[in-house]
């Protein structure tokens, strides 16, 4: 004879649903901020896509998705390489003023 299944109890399920709604930071719903940066450095550049593969490693392909926005997270080595490339260093300032130079 089979077992009888146990009723579901919906308020149950509900209660372990519950932490679904806590807020865990913020989330892009588009693209992250730092694309639409790199896109206006590469537009800004004037160099091909190819260009800018030779000089930094990254695939030109990386490069398109990112323009075409069907990347939502890019790595930052990736950023980082294409930022180098192209003469550009990413700072990052403290709360005190200070500069924090990131490839010191």
């Amino acid at each position: 004879m089979a077992k009888a299944k146990p009723k579901t109890n919906i308020v149950a399920l509900r209660r372990r649903l519950d932490h679904l709604d806590r807020d865990r930071g913020y989330r892009w719903k588009d693209q992250d901020p730092v694309l639409e940066l790199m896109n206006r450095v590469i537009t800004d550049s004037g160099w091909s896509l190819l260009n800018i593969q030779d000089k930094s490693g990254v695939a030109a392909s990386t490069m398109r998705k990112w323009q075409l926005g069907e990347v939502r997270r890019p790595q930052n080595f990736t950023v980082e390489s294409v930022l180098t490339a192209l003469g550009y260093t990413r700072k990052i300032f403290g709360p005190d003023g200070r500069i924090y130079d990131a490839n010191k």
